[in-house]
C-alpha cells in the first residue's frame, strides 16, 4: 500500500542524484537498479512519536532538506523506514539486549513496515509512503542469538534485516520486499523519472 503527496512541479532537466543516506541497504538497492548517485548523509534528529505514516514522511522530508540546503542544484532522495507492531513504532535498538527483546516481541506475529520517501530538487518535491506486512517466524532465544552472530542488528529498525534473511527469521512478506529493506524501489523509480533520472536496467522495474 502506498500513499502519495505531490508538491510544486515545473519542467526541468536531469541533474545528479544524491542519496541522503548512509544505509548500505538503500545504496545496494539503487545500484542494482542501475541508478547513478552519490552519497551525502543527512544528520537529523528523527522524530519517533506520531502516526507511522506521518513519522516516516516527516523524517524523510527533513533528511532531504538537510542535504538539499548544501547541494541546491542536485536532486536529493531521502527515505525513512520504521517498524510498527500493534500501533507502536519500534526504532533501532541501542544494544544487543534491547535488540533481542525487540525481535522477541515480533516473535510469531505480523507487523507493518513503513517507508517514507522524499525526492527534492530546485523545482519540485515529491513524497510518498509505502506499507508492507511482515510475519516473523516463531523463534527461540537461541535462534535469535545465533541470528545475531551473523548480522549486526543495532542499525536496523525492528532489529532484523530482510536483506540478509535466508528464511530463518521472516516467514512471509505481503507487499514490497524492497520497502522492508529500506527503499520501495518500484515506486521510487517511477518518481525519479519525473526528475529525468532513469535506471540503466529497465527490467528491474518488475521487481518489488
Amino acid at each position: 500500500m502506498a500513499g502519495f503527496f505531490f508538491f510544486k512541479e515545473l519542467r526541468m532537466e536531469g541533474s545528479e542524484l544524491i542519496l541522503a543516506s548512509a544505509s548500505p541497504r538503500r545504496q545496494e538497492i539503487l545500484r542494482l537498479a542501475g541508478i547513478k548517485f552519490r552519497i551525502e548523509e543527512a544528520k537529523i534528529e528523527e522524530i519517533v512519536e506520531g502516526k507511522p505514516k506521518d513519522v516516516c514522511l516527516r523524517n524523510a522530508v527533513s533528511k532531504a532538506f538537510f542535504v538539499f540546503r548544501r547541494f541546491p542544484k542536485n536532486v536529493v532522495l531521502a527515505a525513512d523506514t520504521i517498524v510498527v507492531l500493534e500501533g507502536k513504532i519500534l526504532g533501532k535498538p541501542s544494544n544487543y539486549k534491547e535488540a533481542e527483546e525487540m525481535l522477541a516481541s515480533l516473535n510469531g506475529k505480523i507487523h507493518e513496515v513503513y517507508t517514507g520517501v522524499c525526492i527534492k530538487s530546485e523545482e519540485k518535491l515529491l513524497a510518498f509512503f509505502e506499507v508492507s506486512r511482515v510475519k516473523i517466524r516463531q523463534l527461540r532465544n537461541e535462534d535469535i542469538r545465533r541470528y545475531y552472530g551473523r548480522i549486526f542488528p543495532l542499525d536496523k529498525a525492528g532489529a532484523y534485516s530482510a536483506q540478509e534473511d535466508f528464511g530463518e527469521i521472516i516467514e512471509v512478506i505481503e507487499g514490497s520486499k524492497t520497502n522492508v529493506i529500506g527503499l520501495p524501489l518500484k515506486q521510487s523509480l517511477k518518481l525519479l523519472e519525473r526528475f529525468r533520472i532513469f535506471p540503466r536496467k529497465k527490467d528491474y522495474l518488475s521487481k518489488k
